[in-house]
């Protein structure tokens, strides 16, 4: 997230005041947090407390692609705390605006954790709660709309056209029909009659 972007989700300067800085910096130079400072519009250690936030979200998403990778290679993708890791990394990822990698880690976690952990362990709600989180912040942000759209496990509104293999009984010929389905289903063999 960018300083002027995290200033204004903190609630320490408006968008207004935001340009106002960048046109001060493109006119005199500067970085953009000296420049809100000359201009009075935050103080000295408003904007590092905000420097530190902004250090400690960066920290958070590399210590969390960090385990996510080592989960991944010790337990395997299917691993109830490989999508534990998913699952955490995913409300890093939401909390410095890169909603639609949340969203992808977050769906991955929920359909993870409703397989090998079932709707009523606390993993599972927890995913299903940051998957929630994640699909809200990518529809207000306009990021990631087809995939916010169509992720929702609960929603068969917007189905997506996905090849499914068909074998002809008796003769184990097989053909590729275009299946509607949504995106926790996967193409499933299907048999056709001759």
């Amino acid at each position: 997230m960018l300083l002027g972007e995290l200033l204004v989700a903190c609630g320490l300067v408006t968008r207004s005041h935001v340009q106002l800085a960048l046109a001060s910096q493109e006119k005199f130079g500067g970085r953009i947090g000296e420049n809100l400072i000359a201009l009075g519009l935050i103080t000295k250690e408003a904007l590092e407390s905000a420097l530190q936030a902004q250090y400690e979200m960066v920290q958070a998403i590399l210590t969390n692609e960090d385990l996510l990778s080592k989960a991944l290679r010790v337990l395997g993708d299917a691993h109830p705390l490989t999508n534990r890791r998913r699952c955490t990394l995913a409300a890093a990822l939401i909390a410095v605006g890169r909603y639609a990698e949340a969203l992808k880690l977050a769906k991955t976690a929920y359909t993870g954790h409703t397989a090998t952990l079932g709707r009523d362990h606390v993993w599972t709600h927890d995913s299903i709660k940051v998957f929630v989180q994640a699909r809200a912040a990518a529809a207000n942000a306009g990021q990631a709309e087809d995939e916010a759209a169509s992720a929702n496990p609960r929603t068969k509104s917007s189905p997506r056209q996905r090849p499914a293999v068909a074998t002809r009984v008796g003769t184990g010929e097989q053909h590729t029909a275009v299946v509607a389905t949504n995106d926790l289903d996967a193409a499933r063999p299907l048999e056709v009659a001759n």
